[in-house]
């Protein structure tokens, strides 16, 4: 598990490890990209709790205050374009 509360990570790092971590510290605790917002905080597939499954732009939006409403929906819209690490050999 990573220490969110009192080191910053790359969005590689924060990717890797997206599985050890609640998605909601994460996105209160670390400097987003709008991509890696709409690629995993956002993204059903990686909300495993219900907390997490109750995260919204808004929530997001909250903490992550460098970036806008636009820029999370023009990143979600072009979500599908972009490649995702592959989990598959982990």
């Amino acid at each position: 598990m990573l220490d969110l509360t009192n080191k910053s990570y790359t969005t590689k790092v924060l990717t890797f490890h997206i599985y050890e971590n609640s998605l909601v510290e994460v996105y209160k605790t670390q400097t987003l990209a709008k991509e890696f917002v709409a690629d995993y905080i956002l993204n059903p597939a990686y909300q495993l709790t219900e907390e997490e499954t109750r995260i919204t732009i808004h929530d997001v939006l909250e903490y992550q205050r460098h970036l806008s409403l636009d820029d999370i929906a023009y990143a979600l819209k072009t979500s599908d374009t972009r490649e995702k690490f592959d989990f598959s050999w982990v």
